[in-house]
């Protein structure tokens, strides 16, 4: 099919909103507050974010969230809690169901299984 074309200036916002969401904090996140700093309406200012890449702001940070947490748990020690929390979750099963639901693993198999990504077994 064919791709809507996106001008350069709406990509260039979208990649703006992408670094801000990303850089907040975990409970400071209020679509209506980042759209008022924007001076943008909020479903305009989703309509330009999901145009370039492809879902809603919110989906998007829980998956970025989730990808920071898996390798977070590949390359760190800390406690499965403590990923959980700074991923936004506040039960460790919370996150656990969401990692298992996004990568089909939990996170305890992704943390056993970077041994053998060190040894190039897996």
């Amino acid at each position: 099919s064919e791709q809507e074309y996106i001008p350069s200036n709406r990509i260039k916002l979208a990649a703006h909103l992408r670094d801000h969401l990303i850089g907040l904090r975990l409970h400071d996140f209020s679509l209506e507050a980042m759209a008022k700093e924007h001076r943008l309406s909020t479903a305009h200012m989703q309509r330009i974010f999901k145009a370039v890449y492809g879902q809603p702001m919110y989906c998007y940070l829980k998956q970025y969230r989730l990808e920071e947490a898996a390798a977070a748990l590949r390359n760190s020690d800390c406690p499965v809690s403590e990923i959980a929390e700074a991923a936004g979750y506040q039960s460790v099963s919370k996150f656990t169901d969401a990692f298992k639901h996004h990568f089909g693993k939990t996170p305890a198999a992704i943390r056993r299984s970077k041994a053998f990504d060190h040894n190039g077994i897996e």
